[in-house]
């Protein structure tokens, strides 16, 4: 025990149910402990009924004493009414303060047979900012260990897994939980008003609800079902964010001055394998970018050199730019039996516009997509500065190629392309790109959306 003025008050009664406490108070140090109620008879506890009230200036007695590693050391303060057995507890009036972060509600567990968690927990502010630090700090504790020498990179042939999933902890046990957040603080990302209402019974998940606000008042909506089925695991999926930016570290640009982007996904899959589920995949993945400015510092956030060669094709000048004015962005990926189909794809900056099309297939992974793109009028720039107009990208998934041609060695192959649902060759879709001001209008109406939705509805709510 550690070295520390204490005091113990109250008294102890016993009998055969076990023992009853009447307003035990315990101190040490700066820790307090008070206890009331009937604690049952070990090892079951049947009969406990218990009220306990604890604080301290930090964890650290506790870890000493009940030899907890890894807690992290804050001052805390407990609240509750605790019933039931170890195998069958339940708390009301549930009340926890730790460092920054409080929760209340109420939890009752049932380990009897399959374990089953029944909660509803709210809380004015969690703060779980340091909880990768810990997870990646205990899996580098393990492997070091384990002993065991990282593995060599191996080359992919396939990007998505083909082994099977292994989801068979969500039959483990049962659970019906409800969350309210306030102030959600995490390792990149800051909400509010976060909702959740989660479904756990016989391996069925079912997120039925999952909406919050970021920080910029950008809106999530969702939902998810994941279910097995006789050949492996049923998605159904439906994402919907309206109003988010992009966190770009060392930007010079103000996140509001940045390009709000709406989000919206819906996708039914079937499958026992990732690559399964994504080679059966039905439904849409639309994409509207606003108007904005996009700072250089988005090029710090791409590693790929395939993605930096297809932004230096659209902006040539994305180097010696300190900021691109983006002043629109649409695309949507209709998904059939895996086969995503993506028209239109339309982007135009202050200084240039893009129109493309093309097909990924998720079961063999190949990629054929195409755009065209061009400068705008009126900026100094003619289209002979722009040296590959014409962009195609092929390959796979795992190894993708990048095609860049003049337009007129395009023209001349009289290969048809298609940009917002009209047929025409290269050299067409490239001419239509000088109608730049119905580019992204046109790319709307194809969508079934018009142009200024998101800014309406954001207003609207803010009335």
């Amino acid at each position: 025990m550690p070295v520390a003025p204490f005091q113990i008050k109250g008294r102890v009664e016993r009998d055969d149910s076990g023992f009853r406490f009447h307003s035990i108070t315990t101190r040490l140090g700066e820790y307090r402990a008070e206890v009331d109620g009937t604690l049952g008879e070990l090892p079951n506890l049947i009969g406990t009924e218990l009220e306990i009230h604890a604080s301290g200036p930090g964890t650290g007695l506790i870890k000493e004493l009940a030899g907890v590693s890894g807690l992290p050391d804050r001052p805390f303060k407990l609240d509750g009414e605790f019933t039931g057995t170890p195998e069958h507890f339940s708390t009301q009036d549930f009340s926890l303060i730790f460092g920054p972060s409080d929760i209340e509600g109420s939890l009752t567990v049932d380990i009897t047979g399959k374990p089953d968690v029944r909660a509803r927990l709210t809380s004015n502010h969690l703060d779980l900012s340091r909880l990768r630090e810990r997870l990646e700090a205990r899996d580098e504790d393990a492997e070091a260990a384990a002993g065991a020498e990282p593995s060599p990179p191996v080359k992919k042939t396939q990007l998505i897994p083909d082994e099977p999933l292994d989801l068979a902890w969500l039959e483990k046990a049962d659970a019906d939980v409800a969350i309210r957040v306030a102030n959600l603080v995490l390792p990149a990302k800051n909400f509010k008003d976060l909702k959740v209402d989660l479904h756990l019974e016989d391996g069925r998940l079912e997120i039925e609800r999952l909406t919050a606000v970021g920080q910029d008042q950008g809106r999530m909506n969702g939902h998810l079902v994941l279910e097995p089925v006789a050949d492996g695991y049923r998605l159904d999926a439906g994402m919907s964010m309206r109003q988010i930016r992009l966190d770009i570290p060392g930007s010079e640009v103000a996140r509001m001055e940045q390009p709000p982007i709406d989000i919206d996904i819906n996708l039914v899959a079937r499958g026992a394998t990732p690559h399964e589920l994504a080679s059966s995949s039905n439904g849409s993945l639309q994409v509207v970018i606003s108007k904005g400015v996009m700072g250089d510092g988005v090029l710090n956030l791409v590693t790929a050199d395939i993605l930096l060669t297809l932004l230096k094709a659209f902006n040539p000048f994305a180097k010696e730019d300190v900021a691109t004015e983006l002043q629109c962005g649409v695309m949507l990926a209709t998904f059939e039996n895996g086969l995503a189909t993506l028209e239109p794809i339309a982007l135009q900056s202050d200084k240039m516009t893009m129109l493309g099309k093309g097909k990924i297939d998720f079961g063999t992974e190949k990629l054929d997509l195409e755009w065209v793109t061009k400068p705008r009028k009126g900026i100094g720039l003619s289209a002979s500065m722009i040296t590959n107009p014409y962009i195609k990208l092929g390959g796979t998934l795992a190894e993708p190629a990048v095609e860049l041609k003049p337009l007129e060695a395009v023209a001349s192959t009289s290969a048809a392309v298609a940009t917002l649902g009209i047929s025409l060759v290269a050299k067409g879709m490239y001419d239509r790109v000088t109608a730049e001001k119905k580019v992204c209008k046109e790319a709307l109406e194809k969508i079934g959306r018009q142009s200024g939705d998101s800014s309406k509805k954001s207003k609207k709510k803010q009335r």
